[in-house]
């Protein structure tokens, strides 16, 4: 089995501990204008649920307010629910934890989901190993409920 990838780990590590920082409790701004964002993450297809993954949205305007940030786990069906999201651009990080590298689904030491502009990373954490899948520039607009799945199943950086 492949050892990770040192520099992987190093640029995981900084940009979790970055974005664990800017974590907070949504609470709407006043006068702007939210919406719930809820769906189901998963692997492969929706018949491989991920339980208990942490979602992180975190706001991709430099110099915004951090309080736009909001978080949720994953039920055991790999459903989640944000409430009150401001509309704006986010930056997206799913975590999964694990207890042995095996474990971790993502064999790749250079890896992407389908999203566009996503990156995944595997690294150790607290003795346990984490995979942390990237998507950036998700656009959340304020109004009806946004039903928005994703697809952990990674793939080569090289591919198509």
């Amino acid at each position: 089995m492949p050892k990770i990838n040192t520099a992987v780990v190093l640029i995981a590590l900084v940009s979790s501990s970055f974005s664990a920082s800017l974590v907070r409790n949504a609470e709407p701004s006043r006068g702007k204008k939210t919406v719930t964002l809820r769906g189901t993450i998963f692997r492969g297809d929706k018949q491989h649920p991920v339980a208990n993954a942490l979602i992180l949205l975190m706001n991709a305007k430099e110099g915004e307010e951090q309080g736009t940030s909001v978080e949720a786990k994953t039920d055991a069906g790999g459903a989640y629910r944000l409430d009150a999201v401001p509309e704006g651009k986010y930056r997206v990080s799913i975590r999964t934890w694990y207890d042995s590298q095996e474990q971790v689904p993502c064999k790749l030491t250079a890896a992407k989901t389908k999203d566009n502009n996503s990156t995944v990373a595997v690294f150790m954490e607290n003795g346990r190993y984490v995979e942390q899948v990237f998507i950036g520039d998700v656009s959340i607009k304020a109004g009806k409920e946004i039903v928005r799945d994703f697809d952990l199943e990674c793939k080569s950086l090289f591919s198509p």
